[in-house]
């Protein structure tokens, strides 16, 4: 795994891993070792020491005189040094056999190391520059390769010393004032100390120190190093044949880059397109394609010696038809111009680059940028950090970088484009973090097509323990990223405001879209409607028709007919309409919890809710408790009268994991034991014929009549309505939010079991006609919930509860109960008609 590791500004000693590493130094003389694996090392300001150690590594040295150090031939082999300049040190001298031989060829002794013209083979750009090789075993042929860009020559500080450094023919220095010096055809070093200097470099490699002052430097033809020092410089190109690669060292708030490069067009930091006279900006490396062959064959590397990493805050504007100039502006905020295409890049603090007006480009480099693209068709990147990119109107394409980024589109169809696994790193932890997109909508699209080695396992499906896999999550709109193959994500990519189930545009592609949502309405008959991954609204007519809701949150209205309605994954809401139709389910996920859950607006009479699928789940009842074994299905009754809920107990822990909503507050009864197929239990009417009846209703919520007679009523289960009328009659309301009305007569109000008592004031029992003569029955009721036998209840008047279990006291029209002696009532009664007192007498206990 690759790790990033950014120092402060003193002096650092930073050593990398055996893995592929990036190590900043900043500001300061540091020391940068590599290790084993390709690293990047970036001294920044200062005199640094870097050691890329083995494997290929890429060394930038940055402001300052740095030194190149390499242990063995081991550590040479595919190494590549950026920005080799005068002041500069290759230090060889550790390798056991050594001896420069210039540009000559080999002569077939070991350790021989010669100079060649080349450009990098591995370098997509490929980078003019020098090549060291040496011969390790006498063969005449190189067999290590070290890739210098830069100074074009080299010399050894003394034969044998194994130290090189930039070769150099002429030496000027100005005096105080404003100087004006030229080089010759060679490798010039020109120093204009005090003044407002011009230094003119003319052919070779030259190296050019503007010092104090306003100073103009002109490197000329050859690979120069430009040094403007203190005050606003000028570094000048005035055509595109002086430009081979370049280095400017200092490149500071107030400096300009200034080139003529007639019939050549800016491009940003993408790829060249194989067309003549393109240049572009990326990382501090300013790279041009004179001939269209997509590889670079002039640069210009620009570093600020104050800043984290040669990524300087520039912005680049048209300053005429034929000419362009590069302008720093470190930790500020950039603003571009409303009837211009700009082109803006930060630095490494955290910049606020804002493009206006114009088909923009903007960078935001190091640390915690703000992009604001405006109107028109931007492309924001945000480098590393954790960057803020808002790409205003019109079709913008969005790259955050590496860092924890918050990517918000805007009008138009956006592209969130993702082009590696850094893109997802929070920071410069190796953990990885999600990255937020705060407006995916219809049209816009999430672009992981660079990371081709990944592969999508589709909407709402698990990992398959196979490594780089992506998956779409049905259920927090997010994008998921196993990455090594444990089936756990290790990063992700989050979707929030009007966010959408995510796909890909086709298969394999790994370019996302936000799911249609599709509104299918069917004809009169028997059909079929499907929806997609969307939220989807399926109507159908008249007939006997089958939906499917697929993913999402969908709709689904049966309207006229014996309907069959799956909702399929998400928080579906059915309406079967009229007819008797089937709500099916084939698994719990089908079925959800909560808010995330389903919900049946309108069960009615000959209904059916189908859980047939759910084979390995077993019924324990209306209002029954869940036992621990799990797989385990209940339902029950809303206290408030808002609902009826099948639960569902996957896990065993005795709570609903699943719940299914069900409109109306209907009594949820299977049809047949083990069916597994539930319906709303019919509601009976029952009325006695004067004698001593006894009525018994059912499941739903029944109304029991006694009429004359000396009748017992038992209402069971459901919010039953019960009425002795003449006699004296016993009265069971049995479970559910029961009324009991006891007619004339000494009438018995009796309690079978706790269940048939209720905590809750809207679920209780209503009693609306106590009167004297007629009692209330608890002998069927344990009284104390902690007694391993059944113990009787003892009335205690209107007194407070004693933290006694067992006490039954009266106030204000309520009966209250406590069976766990906490003090505090476990179950109350409404005595509607409000009865001044209760005594002993009025109880069974």
């Amino acid at each position: 795994m690759a790790i990033i590791t950014v120092g402060s500004s003193g002096n650092n000693s930073i050593s990398g891993t055996a893995g592929w590493d990036t190590l900043y130094g900043m500001a300061g003389d540091d020391t940068l070792s590599g290790g084993k694996g390709g690293d990047l090392l970036s001294g920044g300001g200062g005199g640094d020491i870097l050691s890329g150690g083995l494997g290929p590594d890429v060394l930038h040295g940055g402001g300052g005189d740095d030194t190149f150090l390499f242990s063995s031939s081991d550590e040479v082999y595919g190494d590549r040094i950026v920005d080799f300049a005068v002041g500069d040190i290759i230090d060889l001298s550790a390798l056991t056999k050594f001896k420069f031989i210039g540009s000559s060829q080999f002569n077939g002794m070991a350790g021989e190391a010669r100079v060649t013209s080349t450009g990098y083979a591995n370098d997509p750009q490929h980078t003019p520059g020098s090549s060291i090789t040496i011969d390790t075993d006498g063969d005449a042929v190189g067999d290590v390769y070290l890739q210098v860009s830069g100074s074009g020559g080299f010399t050894e500080t003394r034969t044998g010393s194994g130290i090189l450094v930039a070769a150099l023919d002429l030496k000027l220095d100005g005096k105080r004032g404003d100087d004006t010096l030229s080089g010759a055809a060679g490798a010039d070093l020109l120093s204009g100390l005090d003044g407002d200097d011009k230094l003119f470099g003319n052919d070779g490699n030259d190296r050019l120190l503007g010092g104090e002052g306003s100073d103009a430097l002109l490197g000329g033809m050859g690979s120069d190093t430009l040094t403007g020092g203190t005050g606003k410089d000028a570094f000048l190109f005035n055509s595109p044949d002086e430009i081979e690669h370049d280095v400017v060292k200092d490149f500071g708030a107030g400096d300009t880059i200034q080139f003529n490069i007639d019939g050549y067009s800016y491009i940003g930091d993408a790829l060249f397109g194989g067309v003549p006279g393109q240049y572009r900006y990326e990382g501090g490396l300013i790279q041009f394609d004179s001939d269209g062959d997509r590889q670079a064959d002039k640069s210009i590397s620009v570093t600020d010696p104050e800043m984290t990493a040669s990524h300087p805050a520039m912005m680049l504007e048209a300053s005429s038809a034929d000419s362009n100039r590069l302008v720093l502006a470190p930790n500020q905020q950039l603003n571009g111009k409303n009837s211009l295409d700009d082109r803006l890049a930060g630095d490494n603090g955290n910049d606020v680059l804002n493009g206006l007006g114009g088909n923009d480009t903007l960078f935001g480099g190091m640390g915690g940028d703000v992009l604001q693209g405006g109107s028109g068709t931007d492309s924001l990147s945000g480098g590393t950090g954790n960057d803020r990119l808002e790409g205003g109107d019109d079709n913008d394409v969005l790259v955050g970088g590496v860092g924890g980024d918050s990517l918000t589109g805007g009008g138009g169809k956006d592209t969130f484009r993702y082009v590696s696994e850094d893109d997802f790193r929070s920071g410069n932890s190796v953990y990885y973090s999600g990255e937020t997109i705060r407006d995916f909508a219809a049209g816009d699209k999430i672009d992981l097509s660079a990371l081709s080695g990944y592969s999508f396992v589709g909407v709402g499906n698990g990992f398959t323990g196979t490594d780089h896999e992506i998956r779409s999550s049905d259920y927090n709109y997010s994008l998921e990223f196993d990455r090594d193959g444990d089936g756990i994500a290790d990063f992700s990519l989050t979707l929030s405001g009007n966010a959408a189930i995510v796909e890909e545009t086709a298969p394999g592609s790994l370019i996302f879209q936000a799911a249609p949502n599709l509104t299918l309405t069917g004809r009169a008959g028997d059909e079929t409607l499907s929806g997609g991954n969307g939220n989807d609204t399926l109507n159908a007519l008249a007939g006997d028709d089958t939906l499917f809701g697929g993913r999402g949150n969908d709709s689904l209205n049966g309207d006229d007919g014996k309907d069959v309605l799956l909702g399929g994954l998400g928080a579906d809401t059915l309406a079967g309409g009229t007819g008797n139709d089937t709500f099916k389910f084939a698994s719990p996920d089908e079925i959800g919890s909560g808010y995330l859950g389903d919900s049946i607006t309108d069960l009615a009479a000959g209904d059916k809710i189908n859980l047939s699928a759910l084979s390995d789940f077993h019924f324990v009842g209306i209002g029954g408790n869940f036992s621990g074994a799990g797989h385990e299905i209940r339902t029950t009754q809303s206290a408030f009268g808002g609902g009826a809920t099948l639960e569902f107990d996957l896990d065993g822990n005795s709570f609903a994991d699943y719940t299914l909503q069900v409109a109306g507050n209907p009594v949820l009864e299977e049809t047949a034991p083990g069916s597994l197929i539930f319906q709303a239990a019919p509601n009976q009417t029952l009325s006695g014929d004067g004698g001593q009846d006894s009525l018994r209703g059912g499941n739903g919520n029944d109304t029991l009549s006694g009429a004359g007679g000396s009748d017992v009523l038992l209402g069971n289960y459901g919010a039953d309505s019960l009425d002795g009328g003449l006699g004296g009659d016993t009265l069971a309301g049995g479970m559910g939010a029961d009324t009991l009305t006891g007619g004339e007569g000494n009438d018995v109000f009796r309690f079978l079991s706790q269940e048939d008592l209720s905590s809750n004031y809207y679920n209780s029992d209503t009693i609306t006609d106590f009167t004297a003569g007629d009692r209330l029955d608890f002998s069927s009721v344990d009284a104390d919930v902690n007694a391993a036998a059944s113990q009787p209840f003892t009335f205690i008047g209107n007194g407070a509860f004693g933290n006694d279990a067992g006490e039954l006291r009266y106030e204000y029209g309520y009966l209250y109960g406590d069976t766990s002696g906490d003090g505090t009532a476990d179950f109350q009664i409404l005595l509607s008609n409000y009865p001044a007192a209760l005594t002993g007498a009025d109880f069974i206990l």
